[in-house]
């Protein structure tokens, strides 16, 4: 079915309150905007419809899941052989995600490793592709709160929303980025093992990767259990796996036309940590990663014109501590924030049992 919606300011502050808090009840968010709880529950479900909210997410540390080397890779290639790259990174099991940047880096990939020896491997295997140039590396230095919702700005569309053009943009990407299969069952018996976990874990786990804002009552009676178990388990789980989770949305449905992704060295007599939090201040500036390597903090943010190009990296630039930039550009993300490590979960369904 065909959906046509603008947002407006109620459908605003929504989104706004569902980003803080994926599991809010339509009730609390009614009870904010002084609406009907079905009033609340109807127009978050067109938003759904028109592809604006795209989920709700669960989340891990990769270094919870056994990665004790998470990276970025920037690789440059040349331009007749980039699809033929593509399908090379797409075949490789640790390449988590992969971007087509505007730049003299034409992909950028996320990948997952268990060490930096791994990561060495990795970036050697890469260059010896035929139509690969050079290749970047970075590794993150830590892997939690580097996704800042508050900073988005969402405002009001001036044009109608529909499910079509949402279907038809996702179908016109040339490259799209990769979520791979996990092929083997390393890390789901990693988890049992870490952390002691039974096939009720693994069940309520397998549940809230596919819905991360299901209600624990709707858990408890997929798996006939009592809810005060679920609340329990989930708790448990929360704590020892570090779990949060998040409400996805489309940045294009929300007026945004690119995404430009900042690579940023800090001055030596500066920390990182002094830079970063300066930098996580900015508005729009959604996504920071510290880092080690050739760049201290990978930077994103979305854009609804070219002025705001040039306005961003001007306060970036004026940041105090900030040395350098280099700047890529792409198309906006279809879901953020961004779930690099999703297809681990996702191999729960159809495993759980084994």
């Amino acid at each position: 079915m065909d959906c046509e919606i603008k947002i407006d300011e109620i459908d605003v502050q929504i989104l706004k309150t569902v980003l803080s808090n994926p599991r809010v009840s339509f009730a609390e968010i009614a009870r904010q905007c002084k609406m009907s709880t079905n009033a609340i529950r109807m127009r978050f479900k067109s938003l759904e419809e028109a592809g604006v909210i795209t989920g709700a997410k669960l989340h891990v540390s990769p270094k919870i899941l056994g990665f004790g080397c998470t990276a970025s890779l920037n690789i440059q290639a040349r331009v007749n052989d980039e699809e033929s790259v593509y399908d090379y990174l797409q075949s490789i099991p640790s390449v988590f995600l992969c971007f087509h940047w505007l730049s003299k880096w034409n992909f950028n990939c996320v990948v997952g490793l268990k060490d930096t020896a791994e990561l060495a491997d990795l970036v050697e295997q890469i260059k010896r592709h035929s139509g690969v140039i050079d290749v970047q590396s970075y590794i993150w230095v830590e892997q939690k709160n580097v996704d800042f919702p508050k900073n988005l700005i969402i405002k009001p569309t001036d044009k109608p929303i529909c499910t079509t053009e949402f279907l038809q943009n996702e179908t016109n990407q040339k490259f799209a980025f990769i979520t791979q299969p996990v092929d083997n069952l390393e890390y789901l018996h990693y988890l049992k093992e870490s952390f002691n976990m039974d096939q009720t874990d693994l069940r309520i786990l397998r549940i809230l990767s596919e819905n991360a804002s299901i209600p624990f009552r709707k858990i408890a009676k997929q798996l006939d259990i009592s809810t005060q178990s679920v609340i329990r388990r989930y708790s448990n789980l929360k704590k020892n796996l570090k779990l949060f989770s998040s409400t996805s949305l489309n940045l294009k449905k929300l007026g945004y036309e690119s995404i430009i992704v900042l690579f940023i060295t800090a001055l030596p007599q500066f920390e990182t940590s002094q830079v970063f939090d300066k930098l996580s201040q900015i508005p729009n500036v959604i996504t920071l990663h510290k880092c080690f390597g050739s760049i201290d903090i990978l930077a994103i943010a979305p854009l609804t014109n070219f002025k705001q190009l040039f306005d961003l990296k001007q306060r970036v630039v004026n940041t105090l501590g900030v040395k350098s930039i280099e700047i890529s550009m792409g198309e906006p993300f279809s879901s953020w924030p961004l779930n690099p490590f999703a297809s681990l979960f996702e191999k729960l369904s159809s495993e759980e049992n084994q």
